[in-house]
């Protein structure tokens, strides 16, 4: 979620208009301008939100201007440039959900609604909404299902992305009572990264080589899980240790398929980016939109995804078969 390369200025904006569409907007021969940020689109969970915004924008007849940046002050620079451009509604996954706060209040100066999808704003502000996925449940359901394929006992290590993110903390929450619940297994090592999957797989082979006998990697986001497999595959066969992730990104789901690793917690990012636009011109259009959207999420192992195959997967969903479909098939 939270790593990137970024042209200079930190901050890419994306401006994405569709034209032709007729509707029948608040503001009689105008069409709603829809702000959208969040982290880098090198994230693949982010692209996936991306296209799911993309995709919304287009079916509703909205202009979408898009800010991707990979630290606050970027972000923060970006949302900026979107006021500038006389915005109605924004929708943001903050990088850092307290310096959020000040850029949440400027929009409610400007009577500007905000919808906030995946990270809180912790820093003040009126917020119409807040689409998310239970990340407190995630990160307990993802880590139960590693401890029981270690069969309660072993060895894990930890790998955050940012506490200073909302669902980082959260997510690391659910791992923490998963862990106090499992006296057998034992956390023996712990690192943050900023969300970085090279920063990742130096920190995954540090752990490996002071804890050589670390029994799984449980990792805050897929490109972190897949940089510790490479640690784990570096030493050659000498250590074993299972590899866990978190948001469910085709890559990932094919190397589950794959084998190369265990489980992702799957959170659907092209339906939360779809669901944030549509939650975003709702609230522009002056519509009662719900506090709190909480969308469903999944552990999913190779099991699972041959389960969804056969469609006999409990809570399975047309856009869940679909991703597994996808990802079975090379994500292409």
């Amino acid at each position: 979620m939270r790593y990137a390369r970024v042209a200079a200025g930190v901050c890419l904006v994306i401006s994405i208009v569709v034209i032709g569409a007729t509707s029948a907007w608040s503001r009689p021969g105008k069409t709603i301008r829809v702000g959208y940020s969040s982290d880098s689109l090198a994230q693949p969970a982010q692209e996936e939100a991306h296209e799911g915004a993309v995709a919304a924008a287009k079916a509703m007849g909205v202009q979408l201007f898009e800010v991707h940046a990979p630290d606050a002050a970027g972000q923060a620079s970006g949302l900026e440039d979107l006021f500038a451009k006389g915005i109605d509604v924004l929708a943001i996954d903050p990088n850092d959900g307290k310096a959020i706060g000040p850029l949440v209040k400027e929009a409610n100066k400007r009577n500007i609604p905000v919808v906030m999808f995946v990270g809180q704003d912790l820093g003040g502000g009126k917020v119409a909404s807040f689409i998310t996925t239970d990340e407190k449940g995630g990160g307990y359901a993802i880590s139960k299902a590693v401890f029981a394929k270690l069969g309660g006992k072993g060895q894990v290590a930890f790998i955050q992305g940012c506490l200073c993110h909302p669902a980082g903390a959260a997510r690391e929450a659910g791992f923490r009572k998963a862990l106090k619940e499992t006296p057998g297994v034992k956390l023996v090592a712990y690192g943050a990264t900023g969300w970085d999957p090279v920063k990742a797989n130096q920190l995954a082979t540090d752990m490996l080589s002071k804890n050589p006998n670390v029994d799984a990697f449980i990792a805050l986001t897929d490109p972190m899980a897949s940089a510790a497999y490479q640690a784990v595959r570096a030493t050659g066969g000498k250590n074993h240790a299972i590899v866990s992730g978190y948001n469910g990104v085709c890559s990932a789901l094919n190397n589950i398929w794959k084998g190369t690793q265990y489980a992702t917690l799957d959170q659907n990012w092209r339906g939360i980016g779809e669901k944030a636009v549509q939650t975003a011109v709702a609230a522009a259009k002056g519509q009662k939109v719900p506090a709190v959207i909480t969308l469903p999420s999944y552990v999913i192992t190779k099991e699972a995804m041959q389960e969804i195959l056969k469609g006999k997967f409990a809570g399975q969903t047309p856009s869940l078969t679909a991703a597994v479909k996808k990802a079975v098939g090379g994500c292409k």
